[in-house]
């Protein structure tokens, strides 16, 4: 019991007043007179009377105690305990200079129908302090202490509301256990170290309209932490400047409804269930809502911003819950979805993200790794962006994604698809996964994301201005023909993929024209690749063939990385400003033939062993910079001993530049003339064959 922490309570023997004395104290503009009064203590209800408090102890005349100036050197002003009267501190003045922990400046323990209002708790540690009370009112008080202004333990059908900090910065500005029936409504507390308003089993309680501002913003810090308690709402808060703005931990049915949360790491962290988070602005650096193992809980209508393209939503763990309806703007991703079940997304509207949706298995430190199961992502407005896979087991790909929209245009989801031909034209957006024997024919994609399938064409499609153009992922015997890749942060790129073929496709002003990481048995034939920073760059490609492209005006042209075995032949590799070849010391075995190097920067370089510049007999590349010379030398190690010099640079055939627009495309008639998407009886794949079958097209040298 508090009484039992309370130091000795002589100096509170005399009850009257110190000599009369009238203090007056300054309040803002409002000068008041208060009167000097020793500390306060009362045991009983009987006390009102014996120390003369003026009333009845009645709702309608309260025992008042007012107008005083109680300045103390223990951490207690008033102390009152076990009584039933009603009674009221008003219009007081406080300072303290002790701090013992549960001891405020006015103390009540076993109370019922107190008021204390419109006071001034000018310095101390903790302003007020309540422990087994109930039906007690704390209204319109200044609270200048340091450490804390509210701290009760099982408070019962109470109120505090309208309370203002007035100190620089406070620990804690309220924290209440065990309570019940409670309202916290429209108080204000800046600069909270700590923690703004905390409740711990706490049940049926309301907390309205309050402005909570933290001090030097860390990830300890909490605008509300509401911990294993349950039926609390929290409407109309105010919060800014915290490390997590509400954290919700092992508590249900929670409201949290129209709350104002910015300039916070985090916004809402729900660790419990069957909760509602709706109609709240938040706008965050971190993430602006999170469950972590949360189950049967909605997140709808809210608007959320990140400032520093964080994570919109955040779902880790649990199930059943819904995200519907909600304004993600400015994401890295709008829903990220780990571990959890069962989860559905609808409905929302995303702009200016870079993943709509991001399903994964790994999972944060702390938690447990593993994919999302059976979610639904249906009826979305992805804006210009879409969704996004790290899951290395395609069977826990296999969700309901439907009806979603990238700008304006129909999204598709393709899981298990086999014989299906596509036209592109119908569709912003194209995932296929797991997929056998589809076509996807033309049309100006916003992406377009291949994983875990083969035996499938893409051809005549267009995708300018994205992140990714083609992306191939863990797939065999992928088709890429006729295209026109533009503006990409990377063009095309093939993953962990082999035996894919990428075609008399055009690629220009892309970071990454085409990237081959850890892609075997790649093909790259007759492409046209200029202007992009790399035009073509193999990571781990062994045993690939690039072979018949034009590759100019980029920054490098062709760098091969820890590359074995590929041949690179009959490409035209011109005016590329930095270097037109690079082999890196991982790069061995490789045979560079028939080549015509002019007018890079640097022709060649090579810092790998064991690659051949020429076929032993008499036929090895072109060189602008031969000059006279027999052998060109590359360098110690490398040398191409039949070299010829190409021709004049000013009289060399200007290379093709693409009109492609993405629809309509006319293959050149040393294969087959085509239009795609008016071909009847052949596809690309069975043009490809051809083509195999006869030989590819060789330069003479």
């Amino acid at each position: 019991m508090l009484l039992a922490l309370i130091p000795s309570l002589t100096s509170f023997s005399n009850y009257g007043y110190l000599n009369s004395e009238i203090v007056p104290v300054h309040n803002s503009n409002l000068t008041l007179a208060y009167t000097s009064h020793a500390p306060i203590n009362i045991a009983s209800n009987s006390d009102f009377e014996t120390q003369s408090w003026p009333g009845e102890g009645i709702s309608t005349d309260p025992y008042l105690i007012s107008g005083l100036n109680i300045t103390s050197s223990s951490p207690v002003c008033i102390l009152i305990a076990n009584t039933t009267s009603y009674f009221t501190i008003s219009d007081c003045w406080f300072s303290s200079q002790e701090s013992t922990w549960g001891l405020g400046i006015i103390t009540i323990e076993n109370v019922i129908h107190g008021l204390v209002e419109d006071n001034i708790f000018a310095a101390g540690y903790i302003a007020i302090s309540v422990e087994d009370s109930s039906s007690c009112y704390f209204v319109g008080n200044t609270i200048g202490t340091s450490m804390m202004g509210f701290l009760a333990y099982n408070l019962n059908d109470s109120e505090f509301s309208e309370n203002i900090q007035t100190s620089e910065s406070m620990g804690y500005a309220v924290h209440i256990e065990d309570g019940n029936n409670l309202i916290i409504r429209a108080n204000f507390f800046q600069d909270c170290a700590y923690e703004g308003i905390g409740l711990t089993s706490c049940t049926d309680c309301l907390l309205e309209d309050n402005v909570i501002s933290g001090a030097d913003l860390h990830l300890g810090q909490y605008g509300f932490a509401i911990r294993d308690s349950r039926q609390c709402t929290l409407i109309r808060n105010n919060i800014t400047n915290c490390g997590t703005g509400i954290e919700i931990t092992n508590g249900v049915l929670h409201t949290i409804s129209d709350n104002y949360i910015h300039l916070c790491f985090g916004g809402v962290m729900l660790r419990g269930n069957d909760t509602v988070i709706n109609d709240n602005d938040i706008r965050s650096t971190g993430y602006c809502v999170s469950l972590r193992e949360s189950f049967r809980s909605i997140v709808q209508s809210n608007e959320l911003q990140s400032t520093t393209m964080g994570n919109g939503i955040e779902v880790d763990g649990g199930g059943n819950s819904n995200i519907a309806e909600n304004n993600l703007n400015q994401h890295d991703s709008g829903v990220r979805i780990q571990g959890t079940t069962n989860l559905r997304v609808s409905n929302n509207n995303f702009s200016n993200c870079f993943a709509a949706v991001l399903l994964e298995e790994n999972a944060f430190t702390g938690l447990e790794d593993g994919p999302p199961i059976d979610c639904k992502i249906i009826d979305n407005n992805f804006g210009n962006s879409g969704i996004r896979f790290s899951i290395s087991d395609p069977a826990y790909m296999d969700h309901e994604i439907t009806g979603n929209l990238v700008n304006g245009r129909q999204f598709a989801y393709l899981y298990e698809v086999t014989n299906m031909d596509l036209d592109g034209r119908d569709f912003g957006r194209i995932i296929l996964v797991s997929c056998e024997d589809v076509s996807i024919t033309g049309g100006s994609l916003e992406e377009l994301l291949v994983m875990f399938s083969s035996n499938c064409e893409i051809s005549g499609v267009s995708i300018v201005n994205r992140t990714e153009g083609i992306y191939v992922r863990y797939s065999n015997q992928i088709v890429i023909g006729y295209s026109e890749i533009v503006g990409n942060d990377v063009g095309v790129r093939l993953e962990w993929s082999n035996f894919c073929l990428v075609i008399r496709t055009t690629v220009y002003n892309n970071g990454h024209g085409i990237l081959l990481d850890s892609s075997p048995n790649s093909t790259i034939y007759d492409c046209d690749i200029h202007d992009n920073e790399y035009g073509m760059v193999l990571i781990g490609a062994h045993q690939s063939y690039i072979e018949s492209n034009q590759i100019y005006r980029n920054t490098q042209g062709i760098y091969l990385l820890r590359t074995e075995e590929s041949y690179i032949g009959n490409n035209d590799v011109l005016d590329n400003y930095e270097i037109g070849l690079l082999l890196n010391r991982g790069s061995r075995f490789n045979r560079i033939i028939a080549n015509s190097f002019g007018w890079n920067s640097v022709n060649a370089m090579c810092s790998g062993f064991d690659n051949v510049w020429d076929d032993g007999v008499k036929a090895g590349n072109k060189w602008s910079d031969l000059g006279g010379a027999i052998v060109y030398v590359i360098d110690e190690d490398d040398m191409d001993r039949f070299p010829s010099l190409l021709g004049d640079e000013n009289t060399t055939t200007t290379l093709p530049v693409s009109t492609n627009n993405g629809t309509n495309i006319v293959a050149e008639p040393e294969i087959v003339a085509i239009v795609v998407g008016a071909v009847t009886g052949f596809t690309l794949l069975g043009l490809i064959a051809i083509a195999v079958r006869f030989g590819w097209r060789k330069k003479s040298v």
